[in-house]
């Protein structure tokens, strides 16, 4: 029995340092051949401090995919951001955006480009996000 609990309780810190189950907010859309999701990490206040954003998009040919990785890769450099990261990667036809937002390092008068709102409550981004046409749960 000893056992079992020293077992939970190992598990209950690793959890604890790991910031596994932390609270998040997801949004997604879908355009056309678009698939674009929104996951914001909220803290114990249900207030956002990252945002993670990945946009997936299927071009009709090899060549327009290829067109298209290279407008997200210079979209990614021009965008040299304190707190931001873009990786762009395609596969065939599909073209994937990865960005992320650290929103503790990120410009305060920036902040609403990245969640929709100058308010980084958990309430105010999935309003905002919501009335942009996303799904959030």
């Amino acid at each position: 029995m000893k056992k079992v609990a020293g077992m939970l309780a190992a598990f209950a810190v690793l959890f604890g340092l790991t910031g596994c189950g932390a609270k998040t907010l997801k949004c997604t859309m879908e355009q056309g051949n678009s698939k674009m999701s929104q996951t914001f990490t909220l803290d114990k206040d249900d207030k956002v401090t990252k945002v993670t954003m990945e946009m997936i998009g299927e071009a009709d040919t090899e060549d327009e995919a290829k067109a298209a990785e290279e407008y997200y890769k210079e979209i990614a450099n021009d965008n040299d951001v304190a707190g931001i990261t873009y990786s762009v990667s395609r596969s065939g036809k599909k073209v994937t955006l990865k960005g992320t937002a650290d929103l503790s390092k990120v410009d305060a008068d920036d902040i609403d480009t990245y969640i929709g709102t100058k308010t980084n409550s958990k309430d105010a981004v999935k309003k905002a996000f919501e009335d942009d046409g996303y799904k959030c749960n």
